[in-house]
């Protein structure tokens, strides 16, 4: 994965993996919400939280069916219910429902299996607020 060259000070593309070592490569202003730690805008200075209920990307299905149930609209579950969310793989151009996808290994999950360790710490260290709050585990990706 390459950041595209209109994100860049220098109109030069950049890896994951040099990114994550030289993160004041690319425009702040239009980028910093992308890369911010998620604790910057779910937690309160104090910590607190600032949302009854903080979802995930990797159980995104079961996340919104909690939602559903908690808000009570019977419609938006039954209709969830039979259909699921349907993903797009712009890729490959056809339909994957939620556990195809899961199965399927993802661009980010192959960028991170390749990341060296000392960019895992460097991900880490940037972002320990939030695998602490948010449960993450450090671990998740095999060491070389």
């Amino acid at each position: 994965m390459a950041i595209g060259a209109q994100f860049m000070k220098d109109d030069a593309r950049l890896s994951f993996e040099q990114w994550v070592q030289h993160p004041d490569h690319l425009h702040t202003r239009l980028m910093a919400m992308h890369w911010s730690p998620m604790h910057m805008f779910l937690l309160t200075a104090e910590g607190c939280a600032v949302a009854d209920f903080v979802g995930r990307q990797e159980s995104f299905a079961e996340d919104l069916r909690t939602v559903l149930l908690h808000i009570g609209n019977q419609r938006l579950l039954a209709y969830f219910n039979a259909h699921g969310i349907p993903h797009v793989n712009t890729a490959k151009s056809h339909h994957l429902k939620s556990k195809e996808l899961r199965d399927q290994p993802t661009e980010s999950r192959q960028i991170a299996s390749n990341l060296s360790v000392a960019t895992k710490n460097i991900l880490f260290e940037r972002y320990q607020v939030d695998f602490e709050k948010f449960g993450f585990q450090k671990d998740v990706v095999p060491e070389h």
